[in-house]
């Protein structure tokens, strides 16, 4: 691995260079340093439009060309029909207690709220004809309707009450 690198405790920063000369810097345990060494000649930061965030990735040479190699599915050995989770939704922090193999659909539970929702919260929208606020979650792109609440906060538990069920019930 050409990249720099610094010990912090039980973590280690690599150093990302961008094609623009600005440095990023992704967190990965100590542990997965030689998975990091061995999985890449150098990594880089790169944006993504689809989750708005940057990931770190290396450049493979392959038959066809390059192929990109994205670190976190290296760290948790992820199968190809699994994605992987940021659970605290910074794609840069790679470390094991971040990272968990999950389906497609479960890693969509995890995202932040839209900025264009009303309310500031995933599944929890306002609606004017009965003024009150719809809690819903979407699973396997359909929507499930939890309710609805006068009460923004009311609403909003109920979606994290039922997020985390769904949740525990994949995990377990």
């Amino acid at each position: 691995m050409k990249n720099r690198f610094e010990f912090r405790g039980d973590k280690v920063a690599i150093f990302l260079d961008r094609e623009d000369g600005s440095v990023m810097e992704t967190l990965i345990d100590r542990e997965d340093l030689e998975i990091a060494q061995k999985g890449g000649a150098k990594w880089h930061a790169l944006w993504s439009e689809g989750t708005s965030s940057f990931y770190a990735i290396s450049n493979v040479s392959i038959s066809e060309g390059l192929k990109p190699k994205r670190l976190h599915r290296l760290i948790t050995n992820c199968p190809d029909d699994l994605v992987v989770d940021h659970v605290d939704h910074d794609t840069l922090n790679n470390t094991k207690g971040n990272l968990r193999n999950v389906t497609h659909s479960v890693n969509m539970q995890n995202r932040k709220a839209e900025c264009k929702t009303n309310s500031g919260f995933r599944g929890v929208s306002w609606r004017k004809s009965s003024k009150k606020w719809r809690a819903y979650l979407m699973i396997n792109r359909k929507q499930i309707g939890l309710g609805v609440y006068k009460e923004l906060e009311q609403a909003v538990k109920v979606v994290q009450e039922a997020g985390a069920k769904l949740m525990s019930n994949y995990i377990n």
